[in-house]
């Protein structure tokens, strides 16, 4: 069975409709299906600790086998993971969405927000959503502007 998700909606509430945080690897891949992309953290871990469907990433908080779903985090990239069961709208939001044009779609997608200060790096501008997604933006060396880099929240189980 697909399962459909809405970035918009991650950016309102924080959660997708069908995968919540709290998720074991197992429930994950269930819900899923299996995805070839998997990130082990290090040569040893007998578990991966990041699955990826298409452009969306699922962190685990620990290297154990009962692990938590932690962290979901959006990838704007050209060249996205297998998607397994998964088919989610992305509403054109690519790694050449400027900032101006992410706020617009905040806007009328009727998503609240704020701007704040991002003190790790000053060539980077992030927005918090209502659904406490931290939206990052790049500076393009070539232009200027500001470009979607990522989107994510994590929380602790």
């Amino acid at each position: 069975m697909i399962v459909e998700e809405q970035l918009k909606d991650f950016f309102k509430t924080g959660i997708l409709q069908n995968i919540s945080y709290g998720l074991t690897r197992d429930e994950l891949t269930k819900i899923l299906g299996d995805t070839s992309w998997k990130h082990f953290s290090t040569n040893k871990d007998k578990f991966p600790s990041i699955y990826k469907y298409g452009r969306l990433e699922f962190y685990f908080e620990n290297k154990t086998k009962d692990a938590r779903l932690s962290g979901i985090m959006f990838q704007p990239i050209p060249s996205p993971a297998d998607i397994g069961l998964l088919k989610c709208n992305y509403h054109r939001l690519t790694k050449n969405t400027d900032i101006k044009k992410a706020i617009d779609f905040l806007k009328i997608n009727n998503i609240k927000f704020e701007e704040k200060p991002y003190e790790w790096d000053k060539e980077t501008k992030l927005i918090l959503t209502e659904g406490k997604v931290n939206i990052f933006f790049d500076r393009q060396q070539s232009t200027g502007d500001y470009v979607l880099h990522k989107a994510g929240r994590f929380v602790h189980n």
